[in-house]
């Protein structure tokens, strides 16, 4: 970059200048003169994040300047007025972020990067890396699309790493937007760069019949083995959706995310993190510098970047995968890891299989539910001016923060990830019950929270991603940083317990069929049996008994503070949260774990085994084998041990009640949904007895061996939704068993 570009970057009158001459419309320009240009920017650039980072940007305090709705108006002129003068740091500071990013990038002519053989475009060479791909033992593959929203995206080009040769193959890309001399520092002149200016554009771009042709054919004679993508999923269905030629699944066709997670448990999984931190190269500022262009350049994501600009980091994403692959596919040989990746790969087939599938909503009943919470919510707000005497934008997490530990001096309870004090529904509980002086405020503030939260994270997202037929079809999130599958869209599990049931009666059942949920009872409670083998808690269950009711005898307390209990101990809570959550005092919590470890002396010795053995080497492994690592807080390690085990049932769950209702009842049976630990199964009418022994025969052997203990499974019945449910004659279908003489040998579980 020339001394005078370099001192132009220094301008910061320039700097947002140049942004607004690239990314704005001149006549929107031109009609919104009353703006200033940065207010402008300012104003357009928010409503091009969309709806959804608006509104995390405004519970973040960032948006008090401008009044909320105004984004619901297209009349840029209008927004003029509802402008406030004060200048908003935030934003100033992210679009000085994006052109210090976008000066990171590397610009070479197209004819470089064809002679590189990093931009291919000519058939010949096309047919060549094909020709090498077929051949190979390996073939990396990442695939650039038209957005990213899961089921609608379009693939517009793709990179492969074939040998030693990575390359990108773009066809699809369109209405290029070409970036200002100044802004890129490339050296090239306006008129290079905005090649359509000096006569017939250079071939920038593939045939897209030539790799339609191509591309079905690679599929078919390569092996699904040597596939390496590093969002399988993803890619392999929108290359097959676009091109033709559906990779198939297969056991060691596994997903190199997936496998880093194995490992990677509470960092951030992104290829560009990992290759930073794993592979010590410049792959995160890179990646950061391609995402500054395609969204706050191009403002349309890969769709209308140059093929040029894009070839590079494309080929250079498949380069990554590979070198991440190596690093922790070696660990997974070394650390015995391989079983697990081999389930993770089978159950990331399932996955898509449930979310292609899809559930039926009532979206009547969810619009009226949204109207019925905006107007107790309106109700609520105007309550708590009233009887706080505090005029305050309570949907600000800034705001809330100011009047809750600045105005109100309360002590910080709860903290976000990032350390900062938290305001969302759980910390609002915590602090009422902290803080006994302002319940009826915190409880005010708690359920606004409450009913935002469902509307905006729940109910929202089914209405936005709805098909014509009233079919929802969500993502999984299969090892998030929790260990729990979770659900991306619609996460009913995000919404308070008080809220949930009637959020479910969003989920309705299709005529002439009949829904089973299946549950496992106790299942934390049998982990902890068969691992500690204390004796009262293996004879409960044995007996197909109750161990909560079993404690709450034992020690002359209700049945749910025993419950209450049994969990706290499991998971390692201390005094404060398990008083808090069994409404009981701290004091009397200390008496009870006192009392608790008495009476299961065996699981005491257990949760000091997990934790010592924890301490001095930093993981323990679940009953799939998996390691479950953590550098602090041993303490917690039965915790992990029991919930990923339980995890480990769950997910082994899956895989076996799908292979057996594919064996036994073809499609008159299918697993839809699962969620906190329910399964979901559709059946025909008329099957449903036949379905549930089956399915509640194959829950029930999950790990047994090595388990000690039997597992029990409960069985509901629904007819009109996912809420209005009947016991499903559990004494039929799963009888009580007779007192077992329970065997505990070398096969049984271990803390090794």
């Amino acid at each position: 970059m020339s001394e005078k570009l370099e001192e132009q970057w220094t301008d910061e009158k320039i700097i947002d200048a140049a942004l607004v001459s690239v990314i704005e419309d001149r006549a929107i320009l031109d009609v919104g003169a009353n703006l200033s240009q940065e207010q402008f920017m300012s104003l357009k650039a928010l409503w091009l994040l969309g709806e959804t980072k608006r509104a995390y940007l405004r519970e973040q305090g960032l948006l008090d300047f401008i009044p909320q709705g105004v984004f619901d108006n297209k009349d840029w002129p209008s927004m003029a007025k509802g402008l406030k003068s004060q200048d908003d740091v935030f934003l100033r500071k992210w679009r000085q972020d994006s052109l210090v990013a976008i000066k990171k990038l590397r610009f070479e002519t197209i004819s470089e990067l064809k002679e590189k053989g990093i931009l291919l475009v000519d058939e010949e060479k096309i047919r060549e890396v094909f020709s090498m791909a077929s051949k190979a033992n390996l073939i990396y593959v990442d695939s650039e699309t038209s957005g990213l929203n899961y089921r609608e995206p379009i693939a517009i080009g793709i990179s492969m790493k074939v040998n030693d040769r990575s390359c990108y193959i773009p066809w699809g890309h369109q209405d290029y937007v070409y970036p200002d001399e100044m802004i890129l520092g490339s050296g090239l002149s306006v008129e290079e760069l905005k090649l359509t200016n000096i006569g017939e554009e250079p071939k920038q771009q593939a045939d897209a019949d030539l790799i339609k042709e191509l591309w079905p054919d690679l599929v078919a004679k390569v092996g699904a083995e040597k596939w390496r993508f590093f969002n399988k999923p993803f890619d392999r269905s929108v290359l097959g959706a676009t091109l033709g030629g559906t990779i198939d699944w297969n056991d060691d066709s596994y997903d190199v995310h997936h496998l880093a997670a194995l490992f990677v448990e509470r960092e951030s999984r992104k290829l560009k993190d990992l290759g930073e931190k794993y592979i010590e190269n410049d792959a995160k500022d890179e990646q950061s510098a391609l995402k500054a262009y395609s969204y706050d350049i191009a403002n349309s994501g890969h769709l209308k970047v140059p093929p040029y600009i894009e070839a590079p980091y494309a080929a250079k994403d498949c380069e990554l995968t590979e070198a991440v692959d190596k690093v922790f596919y070696a660990l997974a040989q070394t650390e015995q890891q391989l079983e697990p990746l081999k389930i993770e790969t089978r159950l990331m087939e399932l996955l898509w299989k449930i979310e292609t599938r899809g559930l039926l909503i009532d979206v009547e009943y969810v619009k009226e539910q949204i109207a019925k919470s905006e107007k107790v919510v309106s109700q609520l707000e105007k309550e708590f001016v009233i009887s706080s005497e505090q005029s305050v934008d309570i949907f600000s997490e800034e705001s809330l923060k100011k009047l809750l530990y600045e105005t109100w001096k309360l002590p910080v309870g709860r903290k976000t990830d990032k350390g900062e004090p938290a305001v969302d529904t759980w910390a609002l509980e915590r602090l009422r019950y902290d803080n006994p002086e302002w319940a009826p405020e915190l409880k005010n503030l708690e359920e606004i929270s409450s009913l935002n939260t469902m509307t905006r994270k729940f109910y929202a997202p089914l209405l936005e991603n709805v098909k014509e037929d009233n079919y929802i079809f969500t993502r999984y999130n299969q090892m998030p940083k929790s260990g729990n599958i979770s659900n991306m869209q619609t996460n009913i599990f995000q919404v308070s317990e008080e809220h949930a049931k009637e959020a479910l009666r969003a989920f309705v059942v299709p005529e002439k069929k009949a829904w089973l949920i299946f549950d496992y009872s106790q299942i934390e409670m049998r982990i902890l049996a068969s691992y500690s083998r204390d004796e009262r808690m293996v004879d409960v269950f044995a007996r197909g008994g109750d161990l909560h009711q079993q404690t709450a005898d034992l020690m002359k307390i209700d049945r749910e503070v025993a419950k209450n209990l049994n969990y706290a101990m499991a998971y390692g809570w201390g005094l404060p949260q398990l008083a808090r959550t069994a409404g009981i005092t701290e004091e009397d919590a200390r008496e009870l774990k006192s009392f608790h470890r008495d009476a299961y002396p065996k699981a005491r010795e257990f949760f000091k085994t997990a934790e010592n053995k924890s301490a001095a080497r930093g993981w323990v492994h679940t009953l799939s084998g998996k390691r479950r690592r953590f550098n602090d807080k041993f303490h917690k390690a039965a915790g992990l041990l029991v919930q990923g085990s339980s995890s480990d049932i769950f997910r082994k769950s899956l895989l076996e009640v799908d292979a057996c209702l594919t064996k036994e009842f073809a499609r008159d049976a299918e697993l839809i949904a699962f969620s906190d630990g329910e399964l979901i199964v559709e059946v025909e009418k008329g099957l449903e007895k036949r379905v549930a022994v089956a399915v509640a025969q194959t829950m029930k052997t999950i790990y047994s061996p090595p388990l000690v203990v039997p597992l029990g499974v409960d069985i509901s019945l629904c007819r009109k939704n996912w809420v209005e449910r009947e016991p499903f004659h559990r004494e039929v279908l799963v009888a009580k068993p007779e007192p077992q003489e329970v065997e505990i040998n070398e096969d049984s579980v271990e803390l090794v």
